[in-house]
């Protein structure tokens, strides 16, 4: 009876083991945790293999060039960069954030220890050394409207008295924007680790590769190509090939820096891209419709390829971005003016009523074929539109087509 009890015992002893007996517990993964191992496996470069050793050896022409450093140069620092209105919004134009960091350089050119920028037009600015401060704060103002651009406007005589020149310029003052700008520091991107051949690709490696091809960038921008992230395109005419209604195709190229077996090599390959056609607006709706005249344009779907596209305006040489167009014809379509009163510098400015048409014809004196009987192109807002005849625009280079959006 006592062995039975000590058997029984040991039964129960070694069920409660395999009872407590450890378990193994799958743990479900989140978003998060899923986002990490992805961040993991994309740091993980292969291995180059080795290259081959058989076989005949060739000279092969490539789009390859190798790229070497002559000296040694100090280390990228890489900040970060927040650009807002006075209102505290975010800046959302490319363009404006790049005028408003080349404008600080500018201003602030001591306090940035002269330091050159390269700007991606977005939350990435690269220096050569490091600034004064990791954290830095400026406030930019901008002019709407810089004193060259300020024609002669509605001057009946055709001349400007000192009166209406310090009245331009008080218009201009108020018309200027302040910006904020906030700069903080990331990282440092050593140089050697991007020019050294033994090195493993990583991170770092890239960031750099990044920091070089920015730098390409804002060198094609400051020569007056055409950029799109990594593609350069320009206003030759021999690039140019039509595609037939009003839309062009230009030729261009891309760059880039890459990190191969050799060491550090620059890519370029060739690249198209469409624009609209160069020239006078007008000439540009008779190609896309296939019209013989002005006078059979569509006028409605006008409306709707025109939308958003830049133009430069001839008499004056600035740039507008088309909203729509008038409802009423160029000869009918009224605004009110303000004239000069006289000569004294203490004159009033008068206001009058006027058509769109007389306005160019008589007040700046520029000559209209057939802009009379058609809409007026709309450049302004909804609630303070501005008018130009169609004659009077021509496209700015490197409008991008709209042709497949309206077709």
């Amino acid at each position: 009876m006592i062995q039975m009890r000590k058997h029984l015992c040991r039964l129960q002893s070694e069920t409660i083991l395999l009872t407590v007996a450890p378990m193994r517990i799958e743990v479900e993964k989140g978003p998060e945790t899923e986002r990490v191992e992805l961040l993991n496996q994309k740091s993980k470069v292969m291995n180059q293999p080795c290259p081959g050793s058989k076989g005949l050896k060739i000279l092969l022409l490539t789009n390859h060039f190798k790229v070497s450093v002559a000296a040694k140069i100090p280390d990228f620092y890489h900040y970060n960069v927040s650009i807002l209105h006075d209102n505290g919004k975010l800046v959302g134009s490319s363009n404006l954030r790049r005028k408003v960091i080349a404008q600080a350089h500018e201003t602030y050119k001591s306090e940035l220890a002269e330091k050159s920028f390269a700007y991606d037009g977005f939350k990435n600015l690269y220096t050569v050394g490091c600034l004064p401060r990791n954290n830095l704060d400026f406030v930019v103002v901008l002019n709407a409207i810089s004193l060259k651009r300020v024609s002669g406007g509605a001057n009946l005589s055709g001349k400007e008295s000192p009166c209406e020149n310090d009245q331009k310029r008080h218009r201009l003052m108020s018309s200027a924007k302040t910006f904020k700008i906030q700069m903080s520091f990331v990282a440092t991107i050593s140089t050697q680790q991007i020019t050294n051949t033994t090195s493993e690709q990583g991170p770092e490696k890239h960031e750099g590769l990044k920091v070089l091809d920015t730098i390409l960038r804002q060198h094609a921008a400051k020569q007056e190509y055409l950029v799109l992230r990594q593609s350069y395109f320009s206003n030759d005419s021999k690039n140019f090939m039509d595609l037939g209604g009003g839309v062009f195709g230009c030729r261009g190229f891309s760059s880039r820096f890459q990190d191969l077996q050799g060491g550090l090599f620059l890519n370029f390959d060739v690249t198209t891209t469409t624009i609209v056609q160069p020239g006078p607006v007008i000439n540009f709706l008779i190609s896309h419709q296939n019209v013989s005249d002005p006078f059979k344009v569509d006028w409605l779907q006008a409306k709707r390829t025109l939308k958003n596209l830049r133009i430069k305006v001839a008499h004056n040489n600035r740039e507008w971005r088309i909203t729509g167009l008038s409802e009423k014809s160029c000869k009918q379509e009224k605004f009110w003016c303000k004239l000069d009163g006289g000569s004294n510098q203490v004159a009033l400015l008068q206001q009058k009523e006027m058509t769109v048409y007389d306005y160019f014809t008589k007040v700046l004196g520029i000559s209209l074929t057939y802009s009379a009987d058609l809409p007026c192109i709309d450049a302004g807002k909804p609630c303070r539109p501005t008018y130009f005849p169609v004659e009077v625009k021509n496209f700015v280079f490197f409008v991008f087509s709209l042709y497949f959006q309206v077709n």
